[in-house]
């Protein structure tokens, strides 16, 4: 009874490889019920890795962006919803919103450590997924859990 999207945390390099990837997470959403299943965006991270050593991370802000920009047009051509996630200054300063202003965005900025709910994000741009923070707790899960507030029903 859950709504189930595709999360892809890209390195692809070029636009082929970016279609390479979409058209991967295409194929397994088709194999789990396609669009009657896959309700929720299928999602492209394009953030660097944590010891800035992936392929993809060497990138410019153009390079990156035409990544983004085939993968969301390949994954839209299908009939699904692309979106992109990246953190607030991810968003800022490795992608050329401008280029990419028709995709939704999940945005990941957390604006405080005591009460989050509170601080909303001051990113300027258009958002409809906020993960306002990563250090959430779920009953039944140990550690830290990200949490989401979709503004939108998909």
């Amino acid at each position: 009874g859950l709504p189930i999207g595709l999360y892809v945390y890209s390195q692809a390099i070029n636009v082929e490889e970016a279609i390479e990837e979409a058209n991967r997470a295409i194929q397994i959403a088709n194999a789990n019920g396609g669009k009657s299943k896959i309700t929720l965006p299928i999602v492209i991270d394009t953030e660097f890795t944590d010891l800035r050593i992936g392929r993809a991370d060497p990138l410019t802000r153009e390079q990156r962006t035409k990544v983004v920009k085939a993968f969301a047009n390949r994954i839209k051509q299908h009939g699904y919803t692309p979106m992109i996630y990246a953190s607030r200054d991810f968003l800022y300063f490795n992608l050329n919103m401008s280029e990419l202003s028709e995709y939704d965005v999940w945005l990941a900025h957390y604006t405080s450590t005591n009460d989050t709910m509170n601080h909303q994000s001051n990113y300027n741009g258009p958002y409809k997924i906020w993960q306002y923070t990563s250090t959430g707790t779920v009953s039944g899960i140990q550690g830290n859990v990200d949490k989401n507030i979709s503004y939108v029903k998909y």
